[in-house]
């Protein structure tokens, strides 16, 4: 059983199809084909002004007249230059009208132009998207001259042949070259040739129509390129200003902590250690007051180790002050296991990406100490093709692999917003590799 195929969703499939004829699509292309007749009449003729010098400094040219001849061109290109791109955003807005006659899938608007005058004249003439405009708009003019004088000329033609067999006779034949139909057989025979002849020039407003539309498609896509790639330039500005903004809040937060309550901290966990021993020696070791006095000074100590620890996990202020590698040194020796540190770097990366690379590898030391039960762990940092490389190793049992809510799922994210990448190897019974690797800004 044969199921009916689906229809051409554009001229251009259905130009590919044996049914091409019997289709709506050759009507459709005439009518995007007759309309261009007129959009062509309505922006030839300001761009004659541009056209008729370059013709004549073409024409003085050929007699000799250098001088004129470059002052005319001269003459031409400056106004070409100012009314060309003036030109082309109208012609493009009513192609993309005239488009849906043969393409009717939807097209990317033309940007639209600041409202500012200042920005308006900027965006203009001194765009590279205007002028892709205007280029576009000199493409499709010479290629609609092209089509409307070949569909002119062969269409007319055509029609004159196929009307042969009644305007032949002996005594006025039409000819055809050296082919001359002055009878109803060889009337008959020049009128088929005008068929044939007809059937081309059907295929040949449609070819034209779809290069038109191909070539509005390409110019537009283009400037849908261009704008998500300013897009994407200014999503990156902003992520860049965020994440050193937030560097810079973290680098506050530890200062205020480490120069203000962590201080404090101190001074208190000291008074306390004096007044221990003031009471010690007044009351005695087993007073009520001095068991007291003592379990608040144990407890000031405990909280301040805690404040320390959580004022150097919100960022070290070695990290700052020395550089990376000197931080990891200091969040190893800390560490239930033996970690060795080494470091290749000649200089210290930027200040973002000494952050992020840091905060990773403790993530993943966090990790081989809770989940791997290995017995030591490596750290190593380097500096490969323009990236810094960390690379935490151990030997505990493997299976480690991203999973939601993870905490390489966070170093992943983390990495991300750096331009920076996450690859993990561990296979079961180990040894777990998580390499970082980040990107150093330019």
């Amino acid at each position: 059983m044969r199921t009916a195929s689906p229809p051409d969703a554009s001229a251009w499939q259905a130009l590919r199809r044996r049914r091409f004829l019997m289709s709506r699509w050759p009507w459709r292309a005439l009518l995007h084909t007759v309309a261009t007749s007129v959009v062509w009449a309505a922006f030839m003729i300001p761009a004659l002004a541009v056209i008729v010098p370059v013709g004549a400094a073409i024409d003085r040219l050929a007699h000799g007249q250098v001088v004129a001849a470059a002052a005319l061109l001269l003459l031409g290109l400056a106004l070409g230059g100012v009314l060309l791109p003036l030109l082309a955003s109208p012609l493009i807005a009513l192609d993309r009208w005239r488009a849906r006659l043969v393409d009717p899938t939807p097209l990317p608007r033309s940007p639209r132009p600041p409202a500012d005058p200042a920005h308006w004249l900027r965006d203009r003439w001194l765009t590279a998207t205007r002028w892709r405009e205007t280029g576009y708009l000199v493409a499709v003019l010479t290629l609609e001259s092209i089509v409307l004088a070949g569909v002119s000329l062969f269409g007319t033609s055509a029609v004159v042949l196929m009307a042969a067999p009644f305007l032949a006779s002996r005594d006025d034949p039409i000819n055809v070259g050296a082919w001359h139909a002055d009878g109803p057989a060889s009337a008959l025979l020049v009128a088929v040739l005008g068929v044939l002849l007809l059937v081309v020039v059907v295929y040949g407003w449609t070819a034209g129509a779809c290069l038109q539309v191909g070539l509005l498609r390409r110019t537009l896509d283009a400037h849908r390129s261009e704008a998500l790639a300013e897009e994407l330039t200014r999503v990156d500005a902003s992520r860049t200003r965020l994440l050193e903004s937030f560097e810079s809040e973290r680098r506050r937060i530890e200062r205020d902590l480490h120069d203000g309550a962590q201080q404090r901290l101190v001074t208190l966990a000291m008074g306390l250690g004096v007044t221990r021993l003031e009471v010690v020696d007044a009351l005695g070791a087993d007073h009520p007051a001095a068991a007291g006095v003592a379990t608040a000074h144990e407890q000031a100590k405990v909280l301040m180790d805690e404040l320390r620890a959580f004022v150097r996990g919100i960022h070290p202020k070695v990290l700052t002050d020395v550089g990376l590698v000197a931080a990891l040194d200091q969040l190893t020796a800390d560490l239930p296991l033996p970690v060795a540190v080494s470091s290749s770097l000649d200089r210290r990366p930027a200040s973002a990406v000494e952050s992020a690379a840091y905060f990773a590898a403790s993530e993943a030391l966090t990790n081989v100490v809770r989940h791997s039960h290995a017995t030591c762990a490596t750290v190593s940092v380097s500096r490969v093709d323009g990236e810094i490389v960390v690379e935490v190793t151990d030997d505990g049992h493997g299976g480690a692999m991203p999973r939601p809510d993870s905490g390489l799922t966070w170093m992943a994210d983390r990495l991300a917003a750096v331009d920076g990448t996450l690859e993990v190897s561990s296979p079961p019974g180990g040894p777990t590799v998580v390499r970082m690797r980040i990107a150093e800004p330019r």
